[in-house]
Order: C-alpha cells, then structure tokens, then sequence
C-alpha cells in the first residue's frame, strides 16, 4: 500500500480548496479530502483524483463547459434545470410525451439520448412504442416493429 497524500489546507486544485485530508479511506482503500468548490458546495473527493488533475471541481464545472442551459432543445428534450438531487453531472428535462427525466448532460450534448424513453429512434417517427411483454421460454423468429 502506498503512502497517504496529504493536501495542505486552504490550497487550491481547479475550483476546489482542500478544508482537510480524512483519516478514513472510500470502498477501495484510497484516501479521501473534503474540499470547498467555488460554487459553495462542499465535497469529499479521491486525494489522488485531485492532485493528478482528474478531478477539478464538484461537478459544477463540467456543466459549465458543456454550455447547457434551460430552455435548450436536445431531441424530445427540452431542459429545465440542473438536477440538484444528483451528486453526477445530469441535467432534469421535459419530454415531448410530457414525462420528466433525469439525463447526462455529454449524453444530450452528444445525441446519445433523445428522448426519456418513449420514443426510439427515428425509425418510428414519434409513435409510442408498446411495451411488451415477454415470457420465459418464448421464442421468436423475426421481430419488426
């Protein structure tokens, strides 16, 4: 096992400022600091993340960069807000089926997600898929839809 980083307090790293380096270890036994990010927010990050550079901020700042904002259309979606509820980079939208979802940000900015679901593909030029249902032991030739 190798040596524990410790990150002086009040050093910065990105938007993140160190408060202080934890005694305890995450699930894979690396060790862990608590940091203030710029936007207020306050959280508990891989030391090694950190000082590597991998990490740069709470989360705030890949939002950022993606440019995403309310109002903004991706497929069927259209973006409300940031999901506070999420530690993770999403993004809450409103479908055109009138559903909300929870998204990845770089999946809409992508085109990896259109919809919340309802809709796959282009293929079926905005119908509703049916949902089905399959049973243990059937079998199918060919499937279309």
């Amino acid at each position: 096992m190798g040596q524990r980083i410790y990150l002086p307090s009040g050093a910065r790293y990105g938007l993140l400022t160190v408060v202080k380096t934890l005694e305890q270890n995450d699930e894979n036994n690396n060790g862990l600091t608590e940091f203030v990010c710029d936007c207020g927010k306050e959280a508990t990050i891989r030391t090694s993340a950190v000082k590597l550079g991998y990490v740069r901020s709470c989360g705030c700042l890949s939002y950022k960069e993606l440019k995403i904002f309310a109002g903004d259309k991706f497929g069927h979606l259209t973006v409300i807000e940031k999901d506070e509820d999420s530690n993770r980079n999403k993004v809450r939208c409103l479908c055109r089926c009138g559903s909300e979802a929870s998204v990845f940000a770089h999946q809409l900015k992508s085109g990896m997600v259109k919809s919340c679901g309802c809709f796959k593909g282009n293929h079926n030029q905005g119908k509703r898929i049916p949902s089905l249902t399959i049973m243990t032991g059937d079998r199918f030739s060919k499937l279309r839809y």
